[in-house]
């Protein structure tokens, strides 16, 4: 899961460290009460790091061509990047694309399928929870 060779286990350390500062500005804004303002802020600090992925990742199945820990973020990140950015989320392919991949997997199927927890974790009484339904 972190790579065949030290080539990809780098480029895979390197993703995950993307996707944590991502994750970080992302999830705050779920509880930032004025998020629509604030939003404007992290999408400038998070979008080259996004778009410098996308070029990445291309069309590639999984991150680095092949399933690893990476694939597992991205599948589960996505769906906050899209919550709060739905419309730029459209500039990021591979991340729907890792993320239908990812759920397409016979094993994540089965296990989705047998009651296993399914996310996106998104919180309950977030501002953004609670516009958006």
């Amino acid at each position: 899961m972190t790579g065949h060779n030290p080539k990809d286990t780098a480029q895979i350390d390197v993703i995950l460290s993307v996707f944590s500062d991502v994750s970080q500005a992302v999830k705050l804004l779920f509880f930032h009460k004025d998020w629509q303002n604030a939003k404007t802020q992290v999408l400038e600090r998070i979008q080259p790091k996004l778009d410098q992925l996308n070029q990445y990742v291309g069309h590639n199945k999984f991150a680095v061509g092949y399933l690893t820990l990476a694939d597992f973020v991205i599948a589960e990140e996505s769906y906050y990047i899209e919550r709060i950015f739905p419309r730029e989320y459209k500039s990021w392919p591979f991340l729907n694309n890792i993320r239908l991949n990812f759920e397409g997997l016979k094993e994540i199927k089965d296990y989705y399928e047998k009651g296993g927890l399914r996310g996106p974790f998104l919180p309950e009484e977030s501002p953004v929870t609670i516009q958006q339904q």
